[in-house]
């Protein structure tokens, strides 16, 4: 009787541990870029599950609902997570500069990033989070190319869209 015991309990702490094992690989850490890949890809399809699983729940749209998903044809052609510095590189239009980059003096530049920075860095400490990153995607829609900005943050090992 105490050996029928031991083997059915020896069956299910290996089964149990093998499951364990299994699962936690199952679970991949996305990185900023694939969060926001999802993201895309999810409003695309009309995927209002697989968008709410990637945006934190302050974001201002969270949660998205399906009636407010408003379906678009659009293409993503790129996604690049970029620091701060490359975001105002990219969009000077932030810090108020029209005509572009080569209009800015490096003291702008650096002065922009630390603008976008530091908001930032209070997000992440408000939400308990672990770390931030900007993430641009350029998008095609209606034969117009278009760049958007995202705020990642990491929360337990999870990137989510803040912003």
């Amino acid at each position: 009787m105490a050996n029928r015991r031991q083997f059915i309990t020896g069956v299910a702490v290996t089964s149990t541990v093998t499951i364990a094992g299994c699962s936690s690989q199952l679970t991949t850490q996305k990185d900023p870029e694939e969060v926001v890949e999802q993201y895309y890809t999810a409003l695309q399809n009309g995927d209002t599950e697989s968008a709410n699983e990637v945006l934190h729940p302050e974001h201002p749209e969270y949660p998205i609902e399906e009636e407010n998903l408003e379906q678009r044809d659009f293409t993503v052609n790129e996604i690049n997570q970029v620091s701060p510095r490359e975001v105002i590189e990219q969009h000077p239009e932030l810090i108020g500069v029209v005509g572009g980059v080569s209009e800015l003096t490096e003291e702008e530049i650096e002065e922009g990033a630390n603008r976008l920075r530091e908001p930032a860095e209070e997000i992440v400490d408000e939400t308990g989070s672990d770390d931030y990153a900007w993430v641009v995607i350029t998008v095609d829609e209606n034969s117009e190319e278009s760049k958007d900005i995202r705020l990642t943050i990491e929360d337990d090992g999870n990137w989510l869209i803040y912003q």
